[in-house]
């Protein structure tokens, strides 16, 4: 990876003309923040001037001339971004050389892949933190010696260029690939996309570009999302590059008396380095009849000798048998209804959601991951997938509020913590009001 780095670098700082056509500077900025003596933050992007829905990297590093002892980092609110943390390596990344004819040490604090979801000029949030540089400190004494922010770092966030005339419009910037393909087994009634690339597929939905024959689309269902990072390391300077690979799984109604096909995905896709649309094309499939539409040819009758062949009973038996068969579906189908439409108990969640409204004032960094473990076991016991449902129930909208404060870092202000403590109260089988709890905890 690092040498597909180096030769990158060197391809493109160099044409014909011995003009560079790329470097760090182009691409990003560094700035720099004096906290205190011998001590600075390093804001590190990799796009000073990024477009709508572009991914690029925010790195910091605490610049000093002796090791500290112990760093304490405070969570981080990135309003009108798309953010992702990516976690330190075991080992962090130290750079060391001298300056001023002293050696000076560049620690890495924390780094980010984000994209901004809005036009106009944005703001990246200061890193706060908490230093200590000697030994354990004396009773009484602060425990950090140095307690400071970095400064805010001011971005220009670019429109995305009008796509061509009839093109549909895209928030999809970067590189994309994918495939269709009908799901093993399910004999012609669901199909699977899959796509990969540093486009950002958060902003992509699937039924916005599916076009069919003789087939009719339902709500997909995200089955699989993953993402890797990639290190660029040049000199001094860093970025990281995310490759996303989300699979949905759609499931189709075939319509009698036409030919069954799922056509060509056309998706416009934003390329920044040409500052020029592509369009990406995934080949369609043919689907299937599924199998059980071809009907097995009805029996004769046989002849009169047969029991019940004669009388009233002999002339209605079909009829009386269709009448004995649709009772009993009818009554199964009432039954699964019932079950369905029936709120599923949660006594458990009683106690839970005290314990949540009482770290709402008392500790607001917990509240998330307690709310997190609600969600995750509430989906568990009604074999839910979450944040693939339905966007208007109270459940997906409190586990969106939940992830996007988790992902981002942030502490959520107390009236996003009062929302969705209303949106847990409000989830179907939890059987409980905001002042009740279960009669175990009575």
């Amino acid at each position: 990876m690092y040498r597909r780095a180096v030769l990158l670098v060197l391809g493109f700082m160099f044409h014909s003309d011995d003009k560079p056509l790329f470097s760090w500077e182009d691409q990003g900025r560094a700035f720099i923040a004096q906290i205190a003596p011998g001590l600075k933050i390093r804001t590190e992007v990799s796009s000073h001037s990024p477009h709508v829905g572009q991914q690029f990297s925010i790195l910091y590093s605490l610049v000093t001339q002796r090791y500290p002892t112990a760093i304490d980092i405070e969570p981080q609110q990135y309003s009108g971004f798309w953010t992702e943390i990516v976690p330190l390596a075991e080992q962090t990344r130290t750079i060391t050389r001298l300056l001023d004819g002293r050696p000076t040490h560049e620690f890495t604090l924390r780094q980010i892949i984000a994209s901004p979801m809005e036009e106009c000029a944005l703001g990246l949030p200061p890193l706060s933190v908490k230093i200590m540089m000697g030994g354990p400190a004396a009773a009484g004494a602060p425990r950090w010696d140095v307690v400071a922010s970095s400064e805010s770092v001011s971005l220009t966030v670019l429109p995305l260029p009008a796509p061509e005339a009839g093109a549909a419009r895209s928030l999809l910037v970067g590189t994309l690939a994918g495939r269709l393909a009908e799901s093993k087994g399910s004999q012609g009634r669901e199909v699977i996309l899959d796509l990969q690339g540093t486009a950002n597929l958060a902003f992509f939905q699937p039924l916005d570009w599916f076009r069919g024959t003789g087939v009719t689309f339902l709500a997909p269902r995200l089955v699989q999302a993953e993402s890797f990072v990639e290190t660029w390391d040049t000199g001094h300077r860093r970025r990281l590059t995310m490759q996303q690979h989300h699979r949905w799984a759609i499931w189709t109604i075939p319509q009698d008396g036409a030919a069954r096909r799922v056509e060509d995905l056309q998706i416009p896709v934003f390329d920044p380095g040409r500052g020029t649309w592509a369009n990406v094309r995934i080949p369609g499939i043919d689907v299937r009849a599924p199998s059980n539409t071809t009907r097995a040819p009805s029996p004769e009758l046989t002849s009169s000798s047969e029991p019940w062949s004669g009388g009233f009973l002999g002339r209605y038996r079909r009829s009386l048998w269709a009448g004995v068969v649709l009772a009993l579906v009818s009554l199964g189908v009432w039954f699964l209804w019932k079950r369905k439409t029936e709120p599923v108990p949660h006594p458990w969640m009683g106690s839970s959601l005290e314990k949540l409204q009482r770290q709402s004032s008392r500790a607001p960094r917990s509240f998330l991951e307690t709310a997190h473990k609600i969600l995750e076991r509430y989906a568990d016991e009604n074999h839910l997938i979450p944040g693939s449902g339905d966007k208007d129930s109270p459940f997906d909208q409190c586990w969106f509020e939940v992830e996007r404060f988790r992902f981002s870092g942030g502490e959520p202000p107390s009236e996003v913590r009062h929302r969705i403590l209303q949106l847990l109260y409000a989830v179907p089988g939890k059987q409980l009001g905001p002042n009740e709890t279960t009669d175990e905890h009575r």
